[in-house]
């Protein structure tokens, strides 16, 4: 299988598997896994209402760039590079895209 391929696989499971396991969903709210696989955008969003408040919020974020999966976003609690690497991605497919560039060294993965 190509590494496109099999990163847009990863990624959507993933995803999924969060969207499902309702993290810190209150009544009124839900998560949704949202997957882009013409343009590579991966997200899991939590949306609803909260006290009278309309709720959205990026729970996880992944781009798919240049053959490597950019972790644009992680409010949970899970060492998501981790999961990844435990899921067949290379450490040096991995970017931390949140993460100022001249701190990407310090991560251990990717730097671009």
């Amino acid at each position: 299988m190509e590494k496109l391929k099999k990163y847009q696989l990863i990624l959507s499971e993933l995803v999924e598997s969060f969207a499902k396991a309702a993290f810190s969903v209150q009544p009124g709210l839900e998560n949704q896994a949202i997957t882009d696989m013409i343009h590579n955008h991966f997200q899991v969003v939590t949306l609803g209402w909260e006290n009278g408040k309309f709720v959205f919020d990026i729970l996880l974020h992944f781009d798919i760039k240049d053959d490597k999966i950019w972790i644009q976003q992680n409010w949970t609690d899970v060492l998501i590079d981790e999961e990844l690497i435990k899921k067949g991605v290379e450490k040096a497919d991995i970017v931390v895209g949140f993460l100022p560039p001249y701190a990407r060294e310090y991560a251990q993965l990717a730097t671009v």
